[in-house]
């Protein structure tokens, strides 16, 4: 036992504390000895344009599922801008009319930490307002007890300013607490939220959230949602809507699953593990 009248300056006599073979071993840390550390490397972000880079009226960044819903909706299919990670294609950008509709791979939210150079990289594009649109699980979705019933799972969004009122005209609800969102639609508007964003003032973020499955989002309602943000996108997808008249069905949605629901899937070069294929929306 170690003298209890012994100065606490003075350490304990080696062989009198309770140890193991690892101390003769040398696994412990000396002084002369350094601590391992783990060495991370972040990738890089680069944005290439087939054209000359441009200012828009309002940029969405999209991820996933949504990205594709988004841009069938605006029926983009030539691509303005290519993002890179290193070298790995991760998403394209389509240009409609005076927007910019940038749909990126699902696999940018677990490219931790990469996901803050994929923010700060596409808040390099120069637009009057940003809209940040991912998909949400609505059978994990926690309702607010004050919500009035709906017929259908409604669009939910963010705003870093609060309340949005045409938001709220258009039948969209507001994202309610303890619910939250993580991924890149959360470092966007965790960057544009901060008093050093590039952003300024004048150019809000807003985050659209859609359910899923995507095909029970009745068109109406979802440009709605976008038009009370920017109007000359809700044109836009109106127009296209009446021009061609495609519209997202059952045969569009992809498979997603719960966390704890299994339906496992992995990346494309296999190099990492498994993961579900989940909502950038958690609980």
């Amino acid at each position: 036992m170690n003298d209890p009248l012994s100065p606490l300056t003075v350490p304990p006599p080696r062989y009198l504390l309770e140890s193991d073979s690892s101390d003769e071993e040398g696994q412990g840390s000396y002084l002369a000895s350094r601590l391992k550390t783990a060495s991370a490397s972040v990738p890089s972000f680069s944005i290439q344009w087939a054209d000359a880079e441009s200012s828009f009226d309002t940029v969405v960044v999209s991820t996933g599922q949504a990205g594709k819903y988004i841009a069938r909706k605006a029926g983009a299919s030539s691509p303005c801008l290519t993002m890179l990670m290193d070298s790995e294609v991760m998403g394209h950008g389509y240009r409609c009319a005076q927007d910019l509709i940038i749909v990126l791979d699902d696999e940018i939210d677990e490219a931790q930490p990469a996901v803050w150079e994929g923010a700060n990289a596409l808040l390099g594009v120069q637009a009057n307002k940003w809209i940040i649109a991912a998909a949400y699980l609505p059978s994990i979705y926690i309702t607010d007890e004050s919500e009035s019933p709906y017929k259908f799972h409604p669009i939910r969004y963010l705003h870093i300013r609060g309340p949005d009122p045409q938001l709220d005209k258009s039948g969209a609800r507001r994202l309610s607490p303890p619910n939250f969102v993580t991924g890149l639609p959360a470092s966007i508007s965790s960057i544009a939220s901060h008093p050093s964003s590039p952003l300024p003032l004048s150019s809000p973020v807003t985050t659209l959230l859609l359910p899923l499955p995507l095909s029970s989002i009745p068109s109406d309602h979802f440009n709605a949602s976008i038009a009370a943000i920017s109007s000359s996108l809700g044109k836009s997808l109106t127009s296209h809507a009446k021009a061609s008249g495609s519209r997202w069905t059952e045969e569009h949605d992809e498979q997603f699953s719960a966390p704890g629901m299994g339906g496992k899937r992995k990346w494309r070069d296999n190099k990492q593990a498994a993961r579900e294929d989940i909502s950038v929306m958690y609980m």
